[in-house]
């Protein structure tokens, strides 16, 4: 196993789950994931996809909106040694067809609002070999959930390193189709550490923070913006996607202390 002190995503995952196993790491539609059962869902998870066939480097597609599931992919995918790539949900079926195509997706979790798109475009797709559709609050464990049932909770070493690739995101392809541009696991360690390193003393995260994570995963900022805080140690308030009333209640409800927004959500 990692040694925890590592600056990688799987072995911050242990160091939390030992140090503060009880403290929100996600707070989504009122549902309160802890840092060690975000710990023991990620490694079923990732043992899941060990399961699936899915080696070392395969990239891995996310089609949908933000939840606990999402994030739990995500370091499931760092444990596993696989690829996160998220998909846009706003993106064309032709731009959706590309970045499966261009990553070479072998497998799918889906929302099944966009199962269509999927399925129309899976017979084309050579690489694809799995959609898995995530569950709902009306049928629970019908997807997802069902799918990794039944696979080990125990801790994986993937034998990968800070410069291992962890997720693949997509430009957003204004000159011509979404680009891939692969992260490692230092990428969301080298910021804090080299504004550290500075003396810079604007960068006061601290644990006990909550933070309203509003920009989407499916984006670098929004990414980087959780794993930043999942590294510190906070608790991440999750929206599904931004609603100005929405992002308001949700401050004054969970006493959000740090936010990151683009200037246009402040004048939505």
């Amino acid at each position: 196993m990692d040694d925890p002190n590592l600056p990688t995503l799987t072995a911050r995952s242990v160091r939390h789950a030992r140090l503060r196993p009880d403290h929100p790491a996600i707070i989504c539609d009122d549902r309160v994931v802890t840092y060690a059962q975000l710990h023991r869902a990620s490694n079923q998870t990732a043992h899941a996809l060990l399961a699936g066939g899915l080696g070392r480097g395969a990239r891995v597609g996310y089609l949908g909106q933000e939840s606990e599931h999402f994030y739990d992919i995500a370091i499931g995918c760092a444990k596993s040694g696989t690829v996160l790539v998220p998909v846009n949900w706003r993106l064309t079926s032709r731009e959706v067809d590309h970045v499966l195509r261009d990553s070479g997706a072998e497998l799918l979790f889906i929302e099944r609002d966009f199962r269509a798109v999927a399925d129309r475009l899976r017979p084309d797709l050579p690489t694809l070999r799995t959609v898995v559709q995530l569950d709902t609050p009306v049928s629970p464990a019908a997807g997802f959930l069902s799918w990794r049932a039944g696979h080990p909770d125990t801790d994986l070493d993937p034998g990968t390193g800070t410069d291992d690739a962890v997720v693949q995101m997509y430009t957003s392809g204004t000159t011509g189709l979404p680009k891939g541009v692969v992260l490692a696991h230092r990428t969301f360690f080298t910021f804090i550490d080299a504004m550290t390193r500075a003396g810079a003393d604007w960068i006061d995260w601290r644990p006990e923070d909550r933070a309203l994570v509003s920009l989407p995963g499916l984006h670098s900022a929004g990414f980087g913006w959780f794993m930043h805080g999942f590294n510190v140690g906070w608790t991440s308030v999750v929206m599904k996607m931004f609603i100005p009333e929405e992002a308001v209640r949700l401050i004054q409800r969970h006493e959000i202390t740090t936010t990151f927004v683009a200037p246009a959500m402040i004048r939505m």
